[in-house]
């Protein structure tokens, strides 16, 4: 009987299916929205709790640290160009609608159409400011913790989604 319902649900599910781009595009926005939702649920409770601590600091802190313990993962980074292609991978442009639009050792470009981080704020009601906040202030620390340690390298954000209809990242090479 136990065998059974089992069989039925590894067949419902599909375990042993290939998994499409979209299924891929979803599961990982989805656990990118889960994360975002922690870092807020962490934010407001830090506010609430501890009102003598300041939450924006704690959370741009933890978010530093975050890319900091993450930067050696990129490897070898010697350019914008590899700035770009070493942090970018098949379930990052699906789930966030990247494309990369500019490659070049000197600059490189990605322009970002998703954001499971603002899609999550938004889904909480966050004003257009606390997503400005969120993002620009609490989240990006951990970009430029990626990228701190390649010194050759300078990380911006033009747009982001935000503030803006779409989020450009774009590193350079400094000279």
């Amino acid at each position: 009987m136990c065998t059974t319902r089992i069989n039925e649900y590894m067949e419902k599910i599909a375990l042993d299916a290939p998994v499409s781009p979209e299924y891929l595009a979803s599961a990982v926005a989805g656990a990118i929205k889960d994360r975002a939702l922690l870092f807020y649920f962490t934010w407001k409770t830090l506010q609430d709790m501890h009102p003598e601590i300041d939450a924006d600091a704690v959370m741009a802190e933890a978010s530093r640290r975050l890319g900091e313990y993450k930067a050696p993962n990129l490897g070898k980074v010697e350019d914008a160009e590899d700035a770009v292609l070493n942090q970018t991978s098949k379930a990052g442009m699906l789930a966030f609608d990247q494309e990369i639009t500019k490659l070049t050792p000197e600059e490189s470009i990605k322009v970002i159409r998703r954001c499971p981080h603002i899609e999550a704020f938004e889904e909480l009601g966050c004003s257009k400011e606390e997503r400005i906040k969120l993002c620009t202030k609490l989240l990006m620390p951990l970009d430029f913790a990626l990228l701190a340690p390649y010194e050759k390298v300078r990380l911006e954000f033009p747009k982001n989604l935000a503030a803006d209809d779409v989020c450009v990242m774009c590193t350079k090479t400094a000279e």
